[in-house]
């Protein structure tokens, strides 16, 4: 797993904002018998043959305890979050606010949802004043 906090400097097309956190996470696949190249990958359909059935229910912890950690370190002001797909199914869906509950539990609060300009769903989240 690698979570990824990046300080993004572009408009963000609903808002005028120029400068933001974006979060992501990957999951990188190495092939143990260097048999297969290194990858990449935040489709759940390519890695899930690499993560045995008893992993993966601690992925999305992984990923939640990752952003805690980032977050605590990094403290952006403004987060941006998008699915990686347009209609992600409702399990996938979940996993998703679970990632903004754990920034709301962090001191950030929803200030926008929607969707981006190709149809994919996005949180933007502000850390409150006296966080």
């Amino acid at each position: 797993m690698e979570s990824r906090l990046t300080d993004t400097q572009a408009v963000l097309w609903r808002r005028k904002l120029t400068r933001f956190h974006e979060f992501s996470f990957t999951i990188l696949v190495v092939s143990l018998a260097d048999d297969t190249p290194t990858y990449e990958t935040q489709d759940r359909t390519y890695a899930r043959p690499y993560l045995p059935d008893a992993c993966r229910p601690f992925v999305i912890p992984i990923v939640a305890a990752s952003l805690r950690a980032l977050v605590a370190h990094v403290r952006p002001w403004l987060i941006y979050r998008v699915t990686k797909s347009r209609n992600p199914p409702e399990k996938a869906l979940r996993k998703d606010l679970f990632l903004t509950r754990t920034l709301e539990d962090e001191g950030y609060a929803v200030i926008e949802t929607g969707s981006d300009p190709w149809d994919r769903r996005f949180w933007i989240l502000s850390r409150a004043l006296t966080g």
